[in-house]
């Protein structure tokens, strides 16, 4: 077995780090959405409304929900661990005899 050092603080730290990230991954895709309905906005015609098709149907949630949402499933996934340790850590503790 390998072992085991969890340092709170780092694990703290890292969950805030994620939490800021997937808000800023979010306000990115939207930018990005923005900025590619911008480009093809001026367009016309059958190649418009494919290209519009095609970034809805493979991007869209892709870089609005799905990359912010594995961020933050990071984010809960430290978080849950770190609770975990500490609860484990304390009962390792208190089942040393006193």
């Amino acid at each position: 077995m390998a072992d085991c050092k969890v340092v709170v603080a780092m694990m703290d730290s890292a969950a805030s780090s994620f939490e800021t990230l997937s808000g800023s991954a979010e306000k990115a895709g939207n930018a990005f959405v923005t900025a590619f309905n911008a480009a093809i906005g001026p367009m016309e015609g059958e190649t418009k409304e494919a290209l519009a098709t095609f970034f809805k149907s493979k991007y869209e949630d892709l870089v609005v929900k799905d990359i912010p949402a594995a961020i933050k499933g990071l984010q809960e996934l430290i978080t849950s661990n770190k609770e975990n340790f500490i609860k484990t850590d304390q009962a390792l503790a208190d089942s040393i005899p006193k």
